[in-house]
């Protein structure tokens, strides 16, 4: 008699195992022949390969599912190489070094993207190319103890090294980062009118291809090192760095799926073996709690991850595991690339969330970019009204401001709600013919975003992504943001009532910024304008920009400004006196530091 015993096929007699695994066979014969038949595109077979039953259920034949499916594919056939000092990449596809003998055809113009003076990332012809590299590569004539692990990350070594050691890119990086800031200020000063000026933003602080080309090489490697235990685990990057509203500086948020494939049990048929999550806590206190057995699997598979990551993989550097978490998660800083680096159990709602922001900034065949183009100036504003100062989780984050952005473009129709795009055709089509029908600028847009929100009444209301409309608080909270996908979580349920003052506040001190005349290019002869109202003018100076004599050099507290603004029946009328009137100032506040009007 055949029986299962902890995943395990026993047999009474060899004739019943024979037949079990005959009729395994024929099974999955018939399997291979249904696909064979089935007809396919490339891209579905190539998908089909990388998603199983347990990953985040994208749907098929949905762009976003395509989009991503091709950026793992590009991870995949990808290698990274650093090189020392003395060597030359130029030697990697020359001919001239015997290194690298199968790289066949390369063009650096359009296959060689350089992350940082001596790292370089190759996108080769094909995966097969890739294998046939690193089978051909070891790991150097070095008398000291290594820990033999391949991954797609080599190092160029110069003729006379002596030790080779791993490059720490984080000074170099954040060195980058001050400079491109610094030129950032000058570039957006010398722009023609504030449409461009936003847009040039855009352009300097988006991610870029580099950027995201090297946030699925990481994903794509972890993944690879992991295939010996959990040979279909998946690691999928999501958030702002994939959903086209993030920069290079942002974290790297990766969702780990083990991505396990179940059969129904059925008499005669042969399964693999496994322990249980149950298993996991026999013999610790926790054996005798009432547990959530799916959340402690969570917790101990990314416990082991950080281990395994941790001990074997190069780069990986700092690693916190904070595994108590609402949402356990294990982070850490990868030295090569120079990121942080953030991972998650499986997140399909994440996953979802991401694909959903990502079709708002996708507009066809159309080269409009004024959703993301409004959210990257939300950010900067943002950062230099120093809305984003408390400690973490209690102020208005990034992916606050991004929902709130898209909440107030839900409200004029500029792109749809989330629940249009996820049941009405095409989604691209869907956003395309929003941003046809209104084509208000750019700038129109920021200075209304300011607007709306400096009248809105957060005491009563909150906002809802999914249906594009207020809704009532369902209970007391200072801000409300209803996840469009789990009704039941707010977005920013931490955030406090202090905050949340601190952000209406801004927005009313924006607004009247944006609707001044000093706003516009036109009318300011010489020094900032525009977005540039908002940095500190100490920042400026520093910057190498002249400041007029004529503009108040001191740095008025937002009580003191709101409270010129409060005294003015119209703030468009008496904009001339908006930073002049000495006006009484309203109810002791914590005082926030803004640039004088």
């Amino acid at each position: 008699m055949v029986f299962r015993g902890s995943g395990l096929i026993r047999a009474s007699s060899s004739r019943q195992l024979c037949e079990c695994v005959r009729n395994c066979c024929a099974s999955v014969s018939q399997r291979h022949l249904a696909k064979k038949s089935s007809p396919t595109t490339s891209v579905e077979s190539e998908l089909e390969k990388a998603e199983n039953e347990s990953a985040p259920r994208l749907p098929r034949g949905d762009p976003f599912t395509r989009w991503l499916g091709e950026r793992r594919k590009e991870a995949r056939r990808s290698l990274l190489v650093q090189v020392e000092s003395g060597a030359s990449i130029d030697s990697v596809w020359s001919g001239n070094s015997p290194c690298i003998p199968d790289i066949g055809q390369f063009d650096p113009s359009r296959q060689l993207f350089q992350l940082d003076s001596n790292c370089y990332l190759l996108d080769l012809k094909s995966e097969r190319v890739v294998a046939n590299i690193l089978t051909g590569l070891g790991y150097g004539d070095r008398s000291e103890d290594i820990l033999p692990v391949r991954t797609r990350m080599l190092t160029l070594r110069a003729k006379h090294a002596v030790r080779p050691s791993l490059r720490n890119t984080a000074n170099e990086r954040r060195s980058a980062a001050e400079a491109t800031s610094t030129s950032l200020t000058k570039q957006l000063i010398e722009t023609p009118n504030l449409d461009a000026q936003i847009r040039k933003l855009h352009l300097l602080t988006q991610t870029t291809e580099r950027g995201r080309r090297t946030r699925f090489f990481l994903a794509s490697v972890l993944e690879e090192a992991l295939m010996g235990v959990f040979p279909g685990n998946k690691m999928i990057p999501f958030g702002s760095s994939v959903s086209g509203f993030g920069d290079d500086q942002s974290d790297v948020d990766l969702c780990w799926s083990l991505n396990f494939r179940t059969q129904p049990a059925r008499s005669n048929a042969l399964e693999l073996t496994c322990k249980s999550a149950s298993d996991l806590i026999v013999g610790t206190p926790l054996a005798d709690m009432a547990l959530d057995l799916s959340r402690v699997k969570t917790q101990k598979a990314l416990e082991t991850l950080s281990d395994v990551l941790e001990r074997f993989v190069p780069g990986i550097e700092r690693m916190s595991r904070i595994l108590n978490a609402r949402v356990p998660i294990i982070s850490f800083h990868h030295s090569i690339i120079g990121a942080k680096c953030d991972i998650s159990g499986d997140l399909r709602l994440s996953i979802d969330m991401t694909r959903l922001l990502w079709l708002t900034t996708q507009a066809g065949d159309n080269s409009d970019e004024r959703v993301a183009q409004v959210v990257s100036a939300v950010r900067f504003w943002a950062k230099h009204v120093d809305l984003q100062h408390a400690g973490f989780g209690r102020c208005v984050s990034n992916f606050m401001l991004t929902t709130l952005v898209l909440f107030f473009l839900q409200q004029i129709s500029l792109i749809p709600t989330f629940q249009q795009l996820s049941v009405e055709g095409d989604p691209l089509s869907v956003t395309a013919n929003h941003l046809r029908k209104c084509r208000r600028s750019v700038g129109t847009l920021l200075a209304q975003f300011f607007s709306f929100y400096s009248e809105f009444d957060f005491s009563h209301k909150g906002v809802c992504l999914w249906t594009g409309a207020p809704v009532i608080k369902p209970y007391p909270v200072p801000l409300y943001i209803r996840n469009p996908l789990d009704f039941n979580h707010n977005i920013a349920q931490n955030v406090t009532g202090g905050e949340t003052e601190n952000f209406l506040r801004c927005c009313q001190s924006a607004s009247a910024i944006a609707n001044s005349r000093r706003f516009s290019r036109t009318a300011v002869l010489s020094g900032p304008w525009g977005l540039l109202h908002f940095v500190d003018p100490k920042r400026l100076e520093s910057d190498g920009i002249d400041i007029p004599s004529n503009r108040p050099r001191p740095v008025k507290t937002l009580d003191s400004t709101l409270g010129g603004i409060n005294s003015s029946e119209s703030v468009n009328a008496n904009e001339e006196s908006a930073s002049d009137t000495d006006s009484k100032p309203g109810p002791p506040r914590r005082k926030i530091r803004l640039p004088a009007l």
